[in-house]
């Protein structure tokens, strides 16, 4: 089974979602990735016996803080409403890369905006939390 991924700094990351490259971080854990874990299923024949399949499933959920301030959440709202608007070249999944510059590890595949922090007003400037769903067949792979 696939353990969760917390990746702490988003310093050694470069993250690309629909073309743009994301700015604008908050301190500490900005960037996460959740992996999944397999898909197992059983069946148990007239007879007694039992076929198990393992299935690995593609889909991680990643989660990334910005700064409130940062200008990346009007540009990630712009695209999360009209996701939201029904076009269907707006709905469609969008290319998200995640590097790991110290390492070469990459996460790449097709993506979708599931969460939007929606706008605040604070006093304090604060985080925006964005979740994206990510289809990923390679997680890790270096290069």
């Amino acid at each position: 089974m696939s353990e969760p991924v917390t990746l702490h700094s988003a310093q050694d990351y470069v993250l690309t979602f629909d073309s743009v490259t994301l700015q604008g971080f908050s301190d500490g854990e900005a960037i996460g990735v959740e992996a999944p874990s397999e898909i197992v299923k059983s069946k148990v024949g007239a007879y007694g016996e039992v076929a198990i399949s393992i299935t690995k499933n593609p889909v991680h959920l990643v989660t990334v803080k910005l700064f409130q301030s940062s200008a990346m959440n009007a540009r990630l709202r712009s695209k999360y409403l009209a996701q939201l608007a029904g076009n269907p070249s707006t709905q469609a999944l969008k290319i998200m890369s995640l590097q790991r510059l110290s390492t070469g590890e990459t996460w790449r595949g097709r993506a979708i905006i599931v969460q939007d922090s929606g706008p605040k007003v604070a006093a304090e400037v604060g985080e925006s939390e964005w979740k994206f769903i990510l289809i990923c067949n390679n997680p890790g792979e270096q290069g």
